[in-house]
Formats: structure tokens, C-alpha cells, sequence
């Protein structure tokens, strides 16, 4: 048993120090509390501020929606392709570094995206809009179970890109996190 954990932190830090982006993958579980809601609030409420009055109002929910976490999802990555799945929406498979594919958002709307690896571990997944897009880096902490999603979301109208994170922590093959 110890020689596994020890084999799993050399993998985690691996990947904390420029490892391959398939240990990414994994089942994930939305592990942020309440503080971590808090604080996504208090951006979106910060990106609203700096808006046009008349836009606020509309602004907030979108924005309240367009951050609201994933329950859980898994993530597969081989060495050149990347497949993302979510409960209630179709699977998104695409070539990991490769050109664009659709991508059906939580709101149901079809979004162009990708997802490339860096030489840090991280793997980005890009979505492009008509009206903007996001830009979310998926990390693996040193413990090897707990992902972080830092996410930008940009647009014309916002006055600066709205940033936060998630947080997930993997779930094992008995579906326990």
C-alpha cells in the first residue's frame, strides 16, 4: 500500500512539475463550498459593477449561469485527444492540440472549442463565442484528486475579464471521492 502512495504523489508531482496531462484524467465531483461560491459571486458582482446600469440587469444572471460549477464530470485525455463528459449534455471529443470542435455549453448553445496541453501538466480548454468566450485551465494539485478549473471569461462587455476558479476533487472507481 505505501508503495502506491508513494508511486501516486511521484505522479502528482509529476504533473505539478511539467508531467503528462493524462493523469488528468479521471471522474470529477464538485468539491467548492460555500466560500468558494462566495467567491465567484463577488467576482461576477465585481464584473457587474463596472458595467452600464441599463446592462446590469441582464448582465448578473447571464453571468451568475455562465459560472456555475459542473456537478461532476469525467475527463479523458490520451496522448492526442481529449473527451470531456457531462451529465445531460453530449460527449465532446476532440483532437488534444488540434482544430476546434462543437461544444454544447450548459445553456444548451453550440460553442466552438479545444483543448491543448502546456509543458507545465496544465491542459487549457479554449470556447469562442459570437459575443466572447472563456479560457479554463484544468491543474492537478499534489495530492493527485484535487483539480482546479481557473477560468477567464471574456467579452466586449465586459470592461476587464471576469476570472475564478473551481474546485473537484476525483472520485475513485467505487464512485467514492
Amino acid at each position: 500500500m505505501r508503495r502506491w502512495a508513494v508511486i501516486g504523489l511521484a505522479l502528482a508531482a509529476g504533473i505539478a512539475n511539467g508531467g503528462a496531462p493524462e493523469v488528468l484524467s479521471g471522474a470529477y465531483v464538485h468539491a467548492g463550498g460555500e466560500a468558494e461560491a462566495r467567491t465567484v459571486a463577488a467576482a461576477v458582482d465585481q464584473a457587474v459593477k463596472a458595467m452600464n446600469m441599463l446592462a446590469r440587469p441582464i448582465a448578473r444572471p447571464r453571468l451568475q449561469h455562465a459560472t456555475r460549477a459542473w456537478e461532476t464530470f469525467t475527463l479523458t485525455i490520451h496522448t492526442n485527444a481529449v473527451r470531456f463528459t457531462r451529465p445531460g449534455r453530449p460527449d465532446f471529443a476532440v483532437a488534444l492540440g488540434g482544430a476546434v470542435a462543437e461544444w454544447i455549453g450548459d445553456d444548451g448553445k453550440s460553442y466552438q472549442a479545444s483543448f491543448a496541453a502546456a509543458a507545465d501538466g496544465t491542459v487549457t480548454q479554449t470556447v469562442t463565442a459570437e459575443d466572447g468566450g472563456r479560457v479554463q485551465v484544468f491543474a492537478l494539485g499534489a495530492d493527485g484528486s484535487t483539480l482546479t478549473v481557473a477560468t477567464t471569461v471574456n467579452s466586449p462587455k465586459l470592461k476587464k475579464p471576469l476570472t475564478y476558479q473551481r474546485t473537484y476533487h476525483r472520485r475513485d472507481s467505487d464512485g467514492r471521492v
